[in-house]
């Protein structure tokens, strides 16, 4: 009898060791181990395994985090916590590459992506809709599920590359718009000749079509509306080259 006693007072030490291991381990705050994040901006990370990936960003104003995630991990789990600690449940999951594993023991909210094993990766987008201003704290945990392989499982290099894009000062930057393309509205039958300024003043213009059946367009610039619809008009000099949207309308 004295021997079992021994036994399991050296079992209950040792469970307690574990435990204690544990808690020190895992004692860093989130705060403390995030790094701040720029809305937009790629971040590469190896987690090792076990371990966390700590991401730091503060909204200035109500709108949606976007989390664009690929990791070469078998498991990950992605979570979203504000500054008191309260997790945010996803509006959604679209997954490129591999899925978001829901299984019974997890919180519906938990966003916990397996690979696809045959390219060992996992690619996808996860949504937070409608938060509210204030800061925010995103956490990528790498997992080693014990069912992976017959007894010598690869769970991957732990490489991951993420960007979160959400309302930020710099999002709202009034100086980061821009024009992607110009645009014209012509009536079907219209003649329109446009132009362009060029150095040297005597540099051969190319003008081309994107859809010549709709809008086509002469080597001197003369655009002629002929159907309804949309068509690209391009003016190329050299290595420059600038274009303009025509909409053909009904008369």
């Amino acid at each position: 009898m004295k021997i079992i006693k021994k036994v399991i007072s050296a079992l209950i030490a040792c469970v307690f060791i574990v435990g204690t291991t544990t808690l020190v381990t895992n004692a860093a705050s989130i705060e403390d181990t995030a790094k701040s994040a720029e809305s937009g901006k790629k971040y590469s990370s190896t987690i090792a395994m076990n371990k966390n990936s700590d991401y730091k960003i503060t909204l200035n104003k109500s709108g949606t985090i976007k989390v664009d995630i690929s990791t070469a991990s078998s498991m990950v789990y992605v979570y979203l916590y504000d500054s008191d600690g309260n997790d945010i449940a996803s509006s959604s999951v679209t997954m490129k590459s591999g899925q978001n594993y829901i299984v019974t023991q997890y919180k519906e909210d938990t966003v916990r992506l397996c690979w696809n094993s045959k390219v060992e990766k996992s690619v996808g987008t996860i949504e937070y809709d409608d938060i509210a201003k204030g800061t925010y704290y995103v956490r990528i945990t790498r997992d080693s599920p014990i069912y992976f392989g017959n007894g010598k499982p690869n769970n991957g290099t732990g490489k991951t590359i993420v960007k979160i894009t959400y309302p930020s000062e710099d999002s709202d930057n009034s100086d980061s718009s821009k024009i992607s393309c110009l645009t014209l509205k012509m009536n079907k039958g219209d003649k329109i000749k446009l132009g362009a300024i060029v150095e040297p003043s005597d540099a051969e213009i190319s003008w081309t079509s994107s859809k010549s059946d709709i809008v086509s367009v002469s080597q001197s610039g003369t655009v002629t509306a002929k159907k309804v619809g949309k068509a690209y008009i391009t003016a190329k000099c050299g290595k420059s080259k600038s274009k303009i949207m025509i909409i053909v309308e009904d008369d």
